[in-house]
């Protein structure tokens, strides 16, 4: 009974928005790499990727789709031990789409503001000015549509955290 209550507490601690790891382990990062490789190496394994000289990617085997996230890992020596970094978001195609769509949307919106209220200051129509309410709603819109899809691939998240978890045998939360 209280297995299920722990795991709704851990998803609970996922952060929604590109959940990031920063932990200090007492563990050579040769060790801990190797973990991880042997662990990827698997057939069996839920997940794929390759961790070289202290860097790598990692993502799920199976059920990929548009939104499914990757892990990037870094893993440093530190006095002690090692410190593993991590970040955990879409691929890096999704990225560039969705920066590219924001930018676009906010210059437009800004160029649209400056020439209406240029015309605006001049006493010339200003009908221009529609056009920003129209580039704001765009805008959330591609926010709630990237927010959706975080949710959707949220128990990817999960896996891909809890995999990791078991390869190095300590929580990274």
């Amino acid at each position: 009974p209280k297995w299920p209550v722990l795991v709704l507490a851990r998803e609970k601690n996922l952060p929604v928005l590109r959940p990031r790891v920063n932990i200090f382990i007492e563990a050579d990062p040769v060790d801990i790499e190797s973990r991880l490789n042997a662990r990827l190496a698997d057939p069996e394994s839920v997940a794929v990727g390759h961790i070289s000289h202290g860097f790598g990617r990692i993502h799920l085997r199976d059920d990929q789709q548009y939104w499914s996230p990757e892990f990037t890992l870094r893993i440093e020596a530190e006095a002690g031990g090692s410190r593993i970094s991590g970040l955990m978001g879409p691929r890096s195609e999704v990225w560039t789409l969705f920066i590219f769509c924001y930018a676009v949307l906010g210059l437009g919106t800004l160029i649209l503001l400056l020439i209406g209220l240029s015309n605006w200051s001049l006493g010339q129509p200003a009908g221009i000015l529609w056009g920003v309410p129209v580039g704001i709603l765009l805008f959330s819109t591609l926010y709630f549509v990237a927010h959706t899809g975080q949710k959707w691939s949220r128990h990817q998240m999960r896996g891909l955290l809890n995999f990791c978890e078991d390869a190095i045998g300590r929580p990274l939360q």
